[in-house]
């Protein structure tokens, strides 16, 4: 029973986690300066590879103010 249990903390772990990631990451992806077409594309990449794309675009940009794009 406990493993059950522990099973299903890190299931929801995992998910609160995917959740909380998705929705910072479309907000910041909403105020950072790209083309339509780059917005799109990341979208895609947050949406299709739930955390490992979310964490790769709030790492590239980290600040959503500055006007650079990363090197």
């Amino acid at each position: 029973m406990n493993g059950f249990l522990l099973a299903q903390l890190l299931n929801f772990g995992i998910i609160f986690l995917w959740l909380a990631l998705l929705i910072v990451a479309v907000i910041r992806l909403r105020r950072v300066p790209l083309s339509d077409t780059s917005r799109a594309i990341w979208a895609l990449i947050v949406l299709l590879i739930p955390i490992i794309g979310s964490m790769t675009f709030l790492l590239l940009w980290r600040d959503s103010r500055s006007a650079h794009r990363p090197s």
